[in-house]
C-alpha cells in the first residue's frame, strides 16, 4: 500500500469521527453516565444556537458563575461586558427598589436554566427567552433583547404572564 493511499485512509478515518462526535452520534452509553442530573442548558445545547442566544447563555453563565464567586469576575464586571449602560443602571435601579438581584429576579441562584430562540423583538434586535429554575422549584421566565449590530443585550424583563 502506497503512502498516499494510507494517508488518505487516515485523513478519511480522522473526518468521520470528527463528524460523527460533532453530530453527537459518538457518544457514551446512558448506562456509562450514570444517574447524575443534568442541567436543563446542557440538554437544550444540541441544536444549532443564534448569535444571540450565545450571547445571552455566555452572558448568564459567567453572572451566575460571579454570583455564586466561581469566577474572578464581580457582577458589575459581567454586566459592563455583556450589558448596554442603559441596561446597567436599570438593573441598579430594579434591585435597589425590590431588594433581589435583578437578572435572577430573586434572592437564590438558579440550579438549572433554559433557553429558546424568541425570534426578532423589533428589526434591530433579537429576543431570547431564558427560564431559570431555582431550589424550592419555582421558576422565572425572562426575555432578554440582543442588538443586531453589537450583540449587547439592551434590556430583559420578565415574560408576559
Amino acid at each position: 500500500m502506497s503512502y498516499r493511499t494510507k494517508l488518505r485512509g487516515a485523513v478519511v478515518s480522522t473526518c468521520t469521527v470528527a463528524l460523527l462526535a460533532g453530530s453527537g452520534l459518538l457518544t457514551a452509553p446512558a448506562q456509562a453516565i450514570g444517574n447524575q442530573a443534568v442541567p436543563a442548558h446542557t440538554a437544550t445545547t444540541r441544536h444549532r444556537s443564534s448569535p444571540a442566544e450565545d450571547q445571552v447563555v455566555t452572558f448568564f453563565r459567567h453572572y451566575r458563575e460571579a454570583a455564586k464567586g466561581t469566577r474572578a469576575q464581580t457582577l458589575l464586571q459581567v454586566e459592563e461586558e455583556f450589558l448596554t449602560p442603559e441596561l446597567i443602571k436599570q438593573l441598579a435601579a430594579y434591585a435597589s427598589a425590590n431588594q433581589v438581584d435583578p437578572v435572577f429576579r430573586q434572592e437564590n441562584i438558579p440550579v438549572t436554566y433554559s433557553y429558546a430562540d424568541g425570534g426578532a423583538w423589533d428589526p434591530l434586535s433579537h429576543k431570547v427567552i431564558l427560564t431559570m429554575n431555582f431550589e424550592d422549584g419555582s421558576s422565572t421566565v425572562m426575555w432578554y433583547k440582543v442588538q443586531h449590530v453589537d450583540r449587547a443585550i439592551a434590556n430583559l424583563e420578565n415574560a408576559p404572564s
